[in-house]
């Protein structure tokens, strides 16, 4: 059994025998994390007209391909998809942008998203490596909340 999500899809043609499960669903509806880093530009920027001509050009479906191809990531649209193996319709890898289309709950957007994801991924690692599985989610909690607040919730 394999429990991970589309930053391992690039080994999924070493898998000999295995199925793709939905997500489980424990009440609310089955879900998945929505979402991945962004590219924008700041108010502040000095040369705004330059950094959106670059990020409209970043956004041909050919490096939206490119970019998927080399990194596992799905494909940012149905043309890039088209266009990169294994994530065409029918691919191998085409079950991840459906099962996103399907269940994909989008993560907030905030300043705060690294240091929530780096302290809930040590305190997995926390947890397999022995450690209180009742304990350091608490701890974890309350660091993400004493984070919270230290930032003025930023923003929110």
């Amino acid at each position: 059994m394999v429990w991970t999500g589309i930053w391992n899809s690039t080994g999924l043609g070493e898998v000999k025998d295995g199925i793709a499960l939905p997500p489980p669903d424990f009440g609310n509806g089955p879900k998945i994390g929505g979402g991945s880093r962004q590219w924008g530009v700041s108010s502040s920027c000095e040369t705004k007209e330059a950094a959106m001509d670059y990020l409209e050009f970043s956004l041909d479906a050919k490096y939206l391909s490119k970019i998927a191809g080399d990194s596992g990531n799905v494909p940012a649209t149905e043309e890039a998809a088209e266009m990169t193996e294994g994530w065409e319709v029918g691919g191998p890898k085409r079950f991840f942008p459906d099962e996103s289309a399907a269940f994909a709950e989008l993560r907030p957007a905030t300043p705060g998203y690294p240091f929530l994801t780096s302290t809930f991924a040590k305190a997995a690692q926390d947890i397999i490596a022995g450690g209180d599985a009742d304990a350091i989610p608490d701890k974890a909690v309350a660091d993400i909340d004493a984070d919270l607040e230290a930032n003025n919730y930023y923003g929110y």
